[in-house]
């Protein structure tokens, strides 16, 4: 590995780096959501968070491929990373190494957004009513500013899912990472609202 690693230039070793990363990143997102699919009777979270209601599920197998997801992005540094230093390696010009890199990444997010999408077919009833949230301690993901200017996320458990929801606070000072909160009620974007756990 050492050898290999010292053959490569600087340029390539930050390829590597990124490939290396996306792709451990990838492999373990695709292992929580299987793990969370099974454990759960099939039943998966399919956007990073969003949260889908009954009177939405007609709708949302309709919108076709969510492809600028988290998992998307990731999934697209990943085959762009290897791909490139594969072509790079193989006396490929840089432009033309870089193009097939950049056009595989994106098949990648396409079959990233399609897969999730027929996890998502394999729900029986795994919709989760928004309004069934208020009243649960969570904890802060992302962390939420003060006074409502921008949201930030929160993980909770809700109907006995484990899911990652956008939130906002009225609280004056910022919900940081890690601390825990309660839900009081949701606003009209369907974002919940959160104060800091009492």
């Amino acid at each position: 590995m050492e050898i290999w690693w010292n053959s490569l230039n600087n340029f390539e070793q930050i390829i590597a780096i990124i490939a290396t990363v996306s792709t451990v990143i990838l492999i373990i997102q695709t292992f929580m959501s299987l793990f969370a699919f099974f454990d759960i009777g099939g039943e998966i979270d399919d956007t990073d968070g969003d949260i889908v209601t009954d009177s939405e599920t007609d709708s949302i197998a309709n919108t076709g491929l969510k492809v600028f997801t988290q998992r998307g992005i990731i999934a697209f540094f990943a085959v762009f990373g290897w791909s490139s230093l594969l072509f790079l390696r193989s006396d490929f010009s840089l432009i033309i190494a870089l193009i097939i890199a950049i056009l595989l990444g994106t098949v990648a997010m396409f079959i990233v957004a399609f897969l999730f999408k027929l996890m998502m077919k394999l729900q029986s009833d795994g919709n989760v009513d928004i309004n069934t949230a208020v009243g649960n301690i969570g904890t802060v993901y992302i962390p939420i500013p003060p006074l409502r200017k921008e949201t930030g996320k929160i993980n909770a458990t809700v109907s006995g899912r484990h899911l990652e929801f956008d939130a906002v606070t009225d609280a004056e000072e910022t919900l940081k990472t890690g601390e825990k909160i309660l839900v009081i009620d949701i606003n009209e974007h369907n974002n919940l609202i959160v104060i800091k756990q009492p």
